[in-house]
């Protein structure tokens, strides 16, 4: 629910044009990967693909009130050196159907 209210917000705010929707795949998991070239790029990643999104998110975001902001969104798996299985736990998502989303500008 909150994913469905978080898109109505962002679409009410930023006029959006997305293209190329139709090129990605209609089921099985993939990976996202996108530049992250402006504050609103995790947002558009992570609500307007369809299907269940995992962000791969830098450990410095796991705090309040990012953390809340981010699992509003979508789900994330927080990488860094407190949480060394992060990306086992993102290849499982991967093999179980997931998108899983990287930014990997996200430092600019």
């Amino acid at each position: 629910m909150s994913r469905r209210l978080l898109v109505a917000v962002l679409r009410a705010l930023v006029r959006l044009d997305v293209q190329g929707l139709d090129h990605l795949p209609g089921e099985g998991g993939f990976i996202l990967a996108a530049n992250h070239l402006h504050a609103l790029d995790p947002a558009i990643g992570l609500l307007l693909v369809p299907g269940r999104v995992v962000g791969v998110v830098k450990e410095k975001w796991n705090r309040v009130p990012f953390r809340w902001i981010l699992r509003g969104m979508s789900d994330v798996v927080f990488v860094g050196s407190s949480n060394r299985r992060a990306l086992d736990v993102a290849i499982a998502e991967l093999r179980a159907g997931a998108v899983i989303a990287i930014l990997p500008e996200g430092t600019r």
